[in-house]
Formats: C-alpha cells, sequence, structure tokens
C-alpha cells in the first residue's frame, strides 16, 4: 500500500507555486537610460518662453557674434551632447548633428531648433541648460554645418531667417 507523505507533498506544493507565481510575474521594462534618444520631430517641440532666451530681438553692437557663442557652444556640446551625438556630432545612440547626414533640416529654421532643444535636450535632463548655453549649442552646430559665418551676429529675429535646409 502506498504511503502518503506530507513532507513530499508540501514540497512539491511549494516548486508549484513558485513556478505559477514566476510565470504571472509582469516583465521588466527597460530603465530609460538604455532607450535611445527620440529622433526630433518639428511636431513634439513646444516653444520656450522666448522672453527668456537671452538675445536681443535685432541686431545690436553689444551682440556678440556667432563665433564667439560657438567657442563655448563646442565645450557645452561636449559636456552634454557627445555622450548621445558623439564628440564630432556623427551620431552615436541619436541623430547626426554635424556633417554630412545631419537631421536639422528638418527644422524650417534655426528658431525652430532652438524651440525644440530647449524643451527636450539634453535628452537625460531636458530644459537643464541656461537659455545662453542653448544658444551657444546652437550657434556652433550651426557654424559646423556650414549655415552661419562666425561673425553673423545673432538676434531671435535672425533666428526665424536662419534656414537648415541646404
Amino acid at each position: 500500500m502506498c504511503k502518503f507523505n506530507y513532507f513530499n507533498f508540501i514540497i512539491a506544493a511549494l516548486i508549484l507555486a513558485l513556478f505559477v507565481s514566476a510565470c504571472a510575474l509582469p516583465t521588466a521594462t527597460p530603465l530609460p537610460a538604455s532607450t535611445p534618444a527620440p529622433t526630433p520631430t518639428p511636431t513634439q517641440s513646444a516653444p520656450p518662453n522666448r522672453a527668456a532666451i537671452a538675445i536681443s530681438p535685432t541686431p545690436t553692437a553689444t551682440d556678440p557674434a556667432a563665433g564667439l557663442l560657438a567657442e563655448s557652444g563646442k565645450n557645452i556640446f561636449v559636456k552634454y551632447c557627445s555622450k548621445c551625438h558623439g564628440e564630432k556630432g556623427e551620431g552615436l545612440f541619436a541623430p547626426t548633428v554635424i556633417g554630412r547626414g545631419s537631421n536639422l533640416g528638418k527644422y524650417s529654421s534655426a528658431r525652430g531648433l532652438m524651440d525644440y532643444i530647449t524643451v527636450v535636450m539634453p535628452y537625460d535632463a531636458p530644459g537643464s541648460l541656461t537659455q545662453q548655453e542653448y544658444l551657444q549649442v546652437l550657434s556652433f552646430l550651426l557654424i559646423q554645418n556650414g549655415l552661419i559665418k562666425p561673425e553673423t551676429v545673432i538676434s531671435s529675429n535672425q533666428l526665424q531667417q536662419i534656414q537648415l535646409k541646404k
């Protein structure tokens, strides 16, 4: 005759319960840091408070030239942007922003690009730079892509006039 063993029954029940609970657990979602940066689209852009942008509406004698802004912009780009876009803007986990294959042309003007980057960049800390730092990075990108000359004086009205499509 078969003798019932409570110990074996309890062990079998625990193993079954562990198996069933393991199958019912939700799958882990990837951490945001492992997710690649989104491809910018003009529809994602929400204009920032333009009054906070530290540039005048029309060029003045005190406005810095884009080349001067770009000198600082390069350092800011390397510090905050290069981890996704690459040190030369070639695109690592995010789109190419400097040189051949640059995707800046999807914004009709430098104003559109400025509006976008001030809201969603850097990817890991959106909106964390000062308006002046965003302008410096923008100047760096515009010069590196041959869209403006270093001696160009930047004003908010001019940002709308700087076309990004070559």
